[in-house]
Order: structure tokens, then sequence, then C-alpha cells
């Protein structure tokens, strides 16, 4: 016998927006001005509806029926254990409210009690019968719902606990997903913190910023982590591949360009996710997490890359005719989008690493240490740095087509990094006391800097102004290293002549041989 719903049932993966499904739902029935007792109401009513709607109801007579996993053939069986949970939920919310009654603060504790049950099967059935995301929001909203029992309850340790776990679930779902569903999750981080804080007070850890860290570490076993992790890696992947549908081109040099792989654009997803995560990190300095992360958003746009020139070579194979060579624009078009986009990245890379060893080359030639003395970074590695980052900024000129202001302002940053680059490989020269071509460098770093700073006039001061301020340190720098390796060279050059001993044995003979031919010309003029 085939039963269909059970089919149904075994080959479906139901998706339930918990979160905004409960916040949609409060804010239109009275949570907006904390009128727990209509949201409890409207809950009820919410109940009802859903079981006429899914065939669910009691009947004349009562008798309690309960939903198991081989019933779940549609998802308003997911929506009702919801509905119980918060109506639960709202009816202890409203009883704490009641101060009057001395009972009351029991009754509410068993009810929050009960909504936590009913999460608790709503998490079960969701483990189930539903989707990535839906699982691990029952997940979140069971801990959250046990971390106020716990908080209720005076368990301060239990309740970080719990509560803690549900903010780096929301944490990681305001990652992925719609903008909306973004926004409800950092909502939720906002709501809990507050409550965590107030834990970590009553422990006497108020101080601690690692507490949560500790609590988890000590209370959560390191496999219980890595399913947490694999699960939101499914999630981001699922979310991934809803965003590639509806990815279907990108705008490139004025023109929309098609992009018919799917692989390519699961790619280009990623590389835009790893974007935002470091921008997320753009104050913290370059350690080896953020070039990781670098080295995968190239890795992405290298095989995305590599993915459009196989189908620009399969696209020439077959015969050409009108269609044919207007796809073969378009690869053409996308694969100098995807390398630009490399070109920036990696330019921006290698710009940071430049800049945070420049400041450290600096700091040790201004302190006064030479090549020698110096155990950090050398002048040498700051010179390939910006060896790459103007043959970088090459390359950008070269694949874009730019406007008047942004090709100044690149031409601008050229020759501001070939003027540090100049200054830097004087300072190199220093290092090995070879005074004149030192100063002779310095001068022309100055140079350099004049005519960057030329470039940079009319252009915008809020994207010229630290540049310039830059600059102008370094031409003071460059006049003070200039001066240095100027009297240093004189001081060697004086060195050196003063150094060489005065030779008595081919001195004075020779000083005899001209007093003794003086002699001879006296006396034949006599």
């Amino acid at each position: 016998f085939f039963d269909h719903d059970t089919f149904m049932s075994q080959q479906t993966k139901f998706s339930l927006d918990i979160l905004a499904t409960i916040k949609t739902a409060q804010m239109l029935n009275g949570l907006r001005h904390g009128d727990y007792e209509r949201y409890r109401e409207y809950c009820s009513k919410r109940i009802r509806r859903i079981r006429k709607k899914i065939h669910f109801v009691h009947g004349s007579k009562y008798r309690a029926k309960t939903i198991g996993e081989q019933q779940v053939n549609n998802v308003g069986f997911l929506e009702l254990v919801l509905n119980y949970a918060e109506r639960a939920w709202a009816h202890s919310m409203a009883l704490k409210e009641n101060v009057e009654n001395p009972r009351s603060k029991f009754y509410a504790a068993h009810k929050l009690a009960k909504a936590a049950k009913w999460a608790g099967q709503l998490e079960a059935l969701c483990n189930a019968t539903a989707d990535e995301r839906t699982k691990i929001e029952a997940g979140s909203y069971h801990d959250w719902l046990r971390g106020n029992i716990q908080l209720d309850k005076g368990d301060y340790a239990g309740a970080v606990q719990k509560l803690s776990r549900a903010m780096a679930v929301y944490s990681e779902l305001g990652k992925v997903g719609t903008l909306k569903q973004q926004d409800l999750c950092k909502d939720r981080v906002s709501e809990i913190e507050p409550t965590i804080r107030f834990c970590n007070f009553n422990l006497g850890q108020a101080n601690d910023p690692d507490m949560v860290k500790k609590i988890l570490s000590e209370t959560e076993s390191t496999h219980t982590q890595d399913m947490l992790k694999s699960k939101l890696d499914s999630v981001l992947s699922e979310a991934r591949k809803k965003e590639a549908e509806s990815m279907r081109e990108v705008s490139w040099r004025g023109e929309h360009v098609a992009i018919r792989n799917d692989k390519c654009r699961v790619l280009i997803i990623n590389a835009n996710d790893i974007s935002f995560e470091l921008n997320q990190m753009a104050g913290l300095e370059m350690d080896d997490s953020k070039l990781q992360l670098y080295d995968k958003l190239a890795n992405c746009y290298n095989d995305a890359i590599k993915l459009v020139k196989e189908d620009i070579i399969a696209n020439k194979t077959t015969k050409s005719n009108i269609k044919k060579e207007a796809e073969l624009k378009a690869l053409q078009l996308l694969e100098e989008f995807l390398t630009f986009e490399k070109t920036q990245k990696v330019y921006e890379r290698n710009l940071k690493l430049a800049t945070q060893i420049e400041e450290k080359v600096l700091q040790a030639a201004l302190k006064g240490k030479d090549g020698k003395d110096n155990k950090g970074p050398k002048a040498d590695e700051c010179v390939k740095c910006y060896e790459t980052v103007i043959a970088n900024i090459l390359d950008l000129n070269n694949l874009k087509d730019f406007d008047e202001e942004a090709k100044r302002v690149l031409v601008a940053d050229h020759l501001s990094y070939k003027a540090i680059r100049c200054f830097f490989v004087g300072l190199s020269y220093m290092s090995v006391e070879k005074w004149q071509e030192a100063m002779a460098l310095f001068s022309r770093t100055e140079t350099h800097i004049r005519t960057a700073v030329d470039h940079y006039e009319g252009v915008d001061p809020a994207t010229s102004k630290a540049m310039i301020t830059k600059l102008e340190n370094y031409k003071t720098w460059a006049t003070s290293f200039g001066i240095t390796s100027h009297a240093k060279g004189f001081l060697a050059q004086l060195a050196t002549t003063t150094e060489k001993p005065v030779q008595p044995k081919t001195t004075v003979p020779f000083l005899c041989f001209l007093l003794s031919f003086f002699f001879l010309l006296l006396f034949m003029n006599d």
C-alpha cells in the first residue's frame, strides 16, 4: 500500500523561518506595546486556524493528539508546535506582570517550562523533517527558552551556557540568508547580550570578556561544536546556491554580462562572501588569518577565470555564427571583469602588507638602527612590496577605462608609491654605507613627492588629504636622511684621506734627488 503522505514526508524537507514568523506575529499582535495577554490570545486563535487547515482537529469529543515525525507531511505541523511554545511563553510573561497574586511567580515558571518543552518537540520534529537552517533555528530557539528558565531559577552559569550557544548560532546565521533574516538575527543577538552581561555580573565575572568562551569550552564537547559548524556550513552552501540562482549577470564596461556557468556563479558569490568578511576585519592587522582569506579569495577568482577560459575555448571550437560571436564577446568581458576584481583584491592585500612592513622599517630607521642592529623587517623587503604594488596599479590601469578623476588619482598613487619605494631604496643603501648613492636617492625621492603632490591638485580632498600628509612626512624624512648621508659620506672620505701615513722610505730619497738637482742648476748658472 502506497502512502502518499508518508512518502512526501520522507522526501520533502520543510522550511520554516522561525525567527521571522514569531517576530512578525509579535509586532502585529500586542508586543509592540508589551501586551502579552493579547499576543497569547492571538496564538490561541492561530492554533485553531492551523488545526483546521491541516485537518488535525480534536473532534466533538476531546482526545489528546500527539504530533509525531510520521504525521508531519505539511509545514503547518511545525508552525502549530511553534505557536504552542509561543502561547505558553506569552502566558508566562503575562503572569510575571501580575504582582497581586503571590502564586503567579510559580505559575509563570510552570508555563515557561511548558514553552521550553514545546520548543524541544519543535526541535525534534525539525531535525527529522526540515532543512538545515530550520533545524539550527529551532535548536537556537530551544536554547534561548532554556536559558530563560535557568535565569529565572537563578542558575546564572547554566543561563550563560544556553544563551551563549544561542547567541553564537544567531551571529553565524546573521551572515547568510536575505537581508531581513540577517537583520532579525542581529536584533536577537543584541537582545541576548544584555542578559549574558547581567549573568556575568551576578557570577562576579563582569570584567572578564572571555567568560562566555570559558563556559562553552568547559561544557561543550568538540564533537558538538564540529557538528554545529558543519550544519552552519551546509546552511551557508544552501544560501549560496539560492543566491547563485538569482545572480545571472554582472555589470562591466557599461554592459550587462550574463553568467551562464553555474559553478562560476557560485565561485563569484563565495568571493563576495570572503570580501564581506575581510571588510568586517578592516581595522585588524594583516595576520595569518587575513592572509589566508586573501588567498582563498584569489583562489575563487582563479577558479572562476579558469572556467570562463574553458568556455571560451569550447566556444571557439564550435562553428561560428552571430549567436556564438555574441557569447564569445560576453565570455571575454566576463574574463576581464574577473581579472580586474582579482587584481583589485591582490592590490588591496599587497598595499596593506606593504603598509604594515613600512611602519616597522620606519620605526627602526627613525630610532637610528641600521641594517645590522634591526632584527625586524629590512628596507629591502619594503622595496619589494612596493614594487608589487606599483605593478598592480599598472595592471588595474590597463584593465579598466577609468574616468578622468579616478585616472588622476591612480596616476598620483603610482607616483606616490614610486617615491616611497625610492625612499626605502635609499635606506637600503644607507644600511650598506653607500652614502653618495643614498644621498642621490633621497634627493630623487623629494622630486617624486613634489610631482605626486602636484597630481593630487584638483582631486577630492577627502581622497587625497591622507596621502598628501603622508608624502609631506616622507619629504621631511628624505631631507633629514639625505643630510645624514651627506655628512657620513664626508666623514668616511675624510677618514680614508687621513688614514694614509707618510712613507719616509719613498719620500726622502725623492726629496734628496730634487735638492741635488736644484744645486746642479744653481752651479750651472754660476
